[in-house]
């Protein structure tokens, strides 16, 4: 059995999701996951190979031509031939936009268990043992997963933490250089263009060092000026998460999360956020995580630094009265 990473295009070069992908699977025995193997299709890591010392033993590189490269079709085929050729082997990829439609391509291709979104993983001799959460995030489903003849798996961002290099340190990564081949040609789709969202008009919430993010506690969108006041008190700017979006108080531009966007801030400050899984992904990495929430069971409160169990409707105006005065000259 081998174990084959998707490397996933990133602005980054290598995505943190990778890293921490190839860190969880580099925790599984050697005995019980084998070699592990990157694969990346085009020329995006060119340079970059050597940040995959140690964590991957041997990277695939794949030629494609440049007008191939965003389109998910030919990169199905492509993963569906190189798991068949050099496996067997589980193929693990994020759980992002691209991993959500490239994961069941290439288990029907292959005819293998897909299993997607997956947040844990308990690697045993006859297969596995598969967490995932449902309806939302409000329940957490385990799965027995035979792994005999492979599986494809996609991994939920912050699942598995990010670590150094292992076994032996940071160490070179072999390259394995595979031409294209006319039979990973598309066949059914074609990539008519590609136009990156216009954020004129719009804050970057990925820039921000305070985000004020709201959600369905919130209540009304009526209730939306006041926690714009307290973002621009705080010099910082308002976020959301997806129920906010999806109910049209706010633009999918300011959703953070695995649908959303992904946050690093100094400080982000969750108001009325029970704190869903999909959210959390999104804002985990954050530095300092103030939460706001009535429920005190609510699961934002299990990764906030700072909680405080209240009405968001009743805390923020007092709140925002405490800052003025304090603001005042």
């Amino acid at each position: 059995m081998k174990s084959f990473i998707y490397v996933e295009p990133s602005e980054e070069g290598i995505a943190p999701l990778t890293k921490q992908i190839a860190s969880g699977v580099r925790r599984i025995p050697p005995g019980l996951r084998g070699p592990v193997i990157g694969i990346t299709i085009g020329d995006h890591l060119d340079g970059k190979e050597s940040e995959l010392g140690g964590l991957m033993d041997e990277l695939i590189r794949v030629d494609i031509p440049s007008a191939k490269g965003s389109n998910n079709e030919v990169i199905s085929k492509i993963l569906t031939d190189v798991v068949r050729e050099q496996g067997p082997g589980i193929l693990f990829l994020g759980f992002t936009h691209q991993g959500m439609e490239l994961g069941p391509a290439v288990g029907r291709r292959l005819g293998v268990p897909v299993i997607t979104n997956c947040s844990g993983l308990d690697w045993t001799e006859r297969g596995a043992l598969v967490r995932r959460p449902i309806q939302g995030g409000k329940h957490f489903i385990s799965l027995a997963v035979t792994l005999e003849g492979g599986a494809v798996l996609s991994v939920q961002k912050g699942a598995w933490k990010e670590e150094g290099a292992t076994e032996g340190g940071q160490r070179s990564v072999s390259v394995n250089r595979l031409p294209w081949k006319d039979a990973w040609a598309e066949e059914k789709t074609e990539v008519l263009g590609i136009k990156e969202e216009s954020l004129e008009g719009e804050e970057d919430i990925t820039k921000a060092d305070i985000l004020v993010s709201v959600g369905r506690g919130l209540g009304d969108p009526e209730n939306l000026p006041v926690m714009r006041e307290l973002a621009e008190r705080l010099g910082g700017m308002i976020s959301c998460s997806r129920p906010v979006v999806d109910l049209g108080w706010l633009p999918a531009t300011r959703q953070v999360g695995i649908s959303g966007r992904t946050v690093t801030p100094v400080i982000y400050l969750a108001l009325g956020i029970s704190g869903q899984t999909n959210h959390l992904a999104g804002m985990d990495a954050s530095r300092i995580i103030i939460a706001v929430n009535k429920d005190p069971l609510a699961p934002i409160f299990n990764l906030a630094k700072y909680g405080v169990v209240e009405d968001i409707l009743e805390l923020v105006p007092e709140l925002l009265e405490q800052i003025k005065q304090r603001q005042t000259p």
